[in-house]
């Protein structure tokens, strides 16, 4: 009967974990958030913006190391679905104030960076929005926002 029990226990978690998102986004159980990566869709920053806004959501808000952690696994899980340049835009922005990078939903000033080597660097004057960096390791490097990338959707857990 206890085994029942523990088996019976671990599938409602597992039911739960899976219908806090949607389907096809992916579930931070640490966070109590929910991440997509638009399968195809690509866009400058603020396309990138609206087009999260339109799910719901915003572009990923990165506050912790877990949650640097949680987005690497899903990138890397996920990656064959991205078969051009794979830098993905984030939430994070420095273009009220050079060097002053805020998450653009929140108005917030970051606490948290996780900065490639030489980032960011406002190369030619004119890259004011974040992105994850394949060439980096993921790591964060700012760039310009007109370029196309893909992009990292966040929302809030349901239910």
């Amino acid at each position: 009967m206890d085994r029942i029990c523990v088996v019976f226990g671990f599938l409602v978690a597992a039911v739960s974990a899976q219908s806090a998102c949607r389907e096809g986004w992916s579930y931070d159980s640490d966070r109590g958030s929910c991440y997509a990566i638009p399968t195809g869709a690509e866009g400058n920053w603020a396309e990138a913006m609206a087009y999260c806004a339109a799910m719901s959501s915003e572009l990923a808000v990165i506050e912790s190391q877990g949650e640097q952690n949680f987005l690497l696994n899903l990138i890397n899980s996920t990656k064959a679905n991205y078969p051009h340049d794979s830098d993905f835009w984030i939430g994070a922005v420095d273009i009220l104030e050079e060097g002053v990078f805020i998450w653009a939903n929140r108005l917030t000033e970051l606490e948290t960076y996780f900065w490639a080597p030489g980032q960011p660097d406002n190369k030619g004057g004119r890259q004011g929005c974040i992105r994850m960096e394949h060439e980096a390791g993921w790591a964060w490097g700012d760039g310009a926002c007109g370029s196309t990338e893909y992009f990292i959707c966040e929302r809030e857990a349901e239910g």
